[in-house]
C-alpha cells in the first residue's frame, strides 16, 4: 500500500468525446475526468464520462466525505458525465462546484440550460434533490481555499485560442502542487501567468490531443511535442499528457509513451484508472 497523503487517479482521458471498441482498452475511453485526493478532502477536475467511472471508486472509499468539484469550462465533453452518475442523486453525498460565470450566465444556470429539454429529458436543475449542490463562482484568475485552510487552488482562465475559454488549475498542498491544464493551445506563445501557474509543479496534467503532423491551429489543443518542450522549460518533475484524440488507439499510445522514454524522464502518457503518488 502507498502511504502517499496525495493521490491522483484518472478516471478519463480522452478529449472531445469518448471512444469505443477494443483498441480503446488499455489507455481508456471515457473522456475527462480526474481525482486528487489530499488533506482529507477529495477533489474531481471536470465532469465526462469519466465521472460515472469515478463514481464507483468513491463509493469503496473508507471515510468518503464529499466532494469539490472543479470545472474547466462547459463543453459537453467535460460536464456530459454530470447527470449519470447516480452520486448527484445521493443526498448524503455534499458537492462544492466550482467554475466560472460566462455570457453574464452563473454555472447552476449553464448547467440548467444544458441539461433539460429537448437537448436532455429532465430539467436537471429543478430536481429537489439537486437543489443541494453548492456552487462557487471563481473569477479569471483566482484563489480558493478548500475547508480547514491546508489546500489552495490557484486559478487562471486561458481565454486565446480554445474557444469560449478554459481555467487552469494548480492544487497547492503539503509543499507541493499539481496542475490541471485541459483544452489549451501553446502555439509557442505562452502567457506570462500561466508559465508562473506550471513553473516547478511537481505534476502537470496537460492537454496533448496533437501531435506535431495533425495540429490544427485555433481548436485550443496542444501537442505532445508543446508537452516535453514545456516540461523542460519550467522545470516540472513529472508531466502527464491526456486529452488523447478519439482515433488515437492503445496501440499509438504505447508507442508514443515509448517515444516519450526516449525523449524525456518527465513525460508519461495518462491511463483510465490509474493512480499517482506524490
Amino acid at each position: 500500500m502507498n502511504n502517499s497523503d496525495f493521490k491522483i487517479g484518472f478516471w478519463g482521458c480522452r478529449g472531445s468525446m469518448s471512444a469505443g471498441g477494443p483498441e480503446f482498452v488499455k489507455y481508456g475511453a471515457n473522456s475527462c475526468c480526474v481525482s486528487m485526493e489530499c488533506g482529507g478532502l477529495i477533489l474531481v477536475f471536470d465532469l465526462g464520462t469519466g465521472f460515472v467511472r469515478f463514481e464507483d471508486y468513491y463509493r469503496n472509499l473508507s471515510e468518503p466525505n464529499g466532494l469539490h468539484i472543479f470545472i474547466s469550462h462547459y463543453h459537453l465533453d467535460h460536464v456530459i458525465g454530470l447527470p449519470f452518475a447516480d452520486l448527484v442523486f445521493d443526498p448524503s453525498v455534499p458537492m462544492s462546484f466550482y467554475s466560472r460565470r460566462l455570457n453574464n450566465e452563473s454555472p447552476r444556470e449553464i448547467l440548467g440550460n444544458l441539461f433539460r429539454p429537448p437537448y436532455f429529458p429532465m430539467p436537471l436543475m429543478s430536481d429537489p434533490v439537486i437543489e443541494r449542490l453548492r456552487f462557487n463562482e471563481i473569477s479569471e484568475v483566482d484563489s480558493v481555499t478548500l475547508p480547514g485552510g491546508e489546500i489552495t487552488v490557484d486559478t487562471l482562465t486561458v481565454r486565446h485560442p480554445h474557444p469560449g475559454g478554459s481555467t487552469c488549475f494548480r492544487v497547492n498542498y503539503n509543499g507541493k502542487s499539481v496542475v490541471y491544464l485541459s483544452d489549451y493551445e501553446y502555439g509557442n506563445v505562452l502567457d506570462s501567468r500561466l508559465a508562473e501557474l506550471l513553473r516547478d509543479a511537481d505534476i502537470v496534467i496537460f492537454d496533448a490531443f496533437f501531435s506535431d503532423n495533425n495540429f490544427r491551429e485555433g481548436w485550443g489543443h496542444s501537442t505532445w511535442q508543446d508537452g516535453v518542450y514545456l516540461s523542460e522549460q519550467l522545470g516540472i518533475r513529472s508531466f502527464y499528457m491526456f486529452h488523447h484524440h478519439i482515433k488515437r488507439t492503445d496501440r499509438e499510445l504505447d508507442e508514443l509513451q515509448l517515444l516519450l522514454s526516449r525523449k524525456s524522464d518527465r513525460c508519461f502518457v495518462a491511463r483510465e484508472s490509474s493512480f499517482v503518488y506524490l
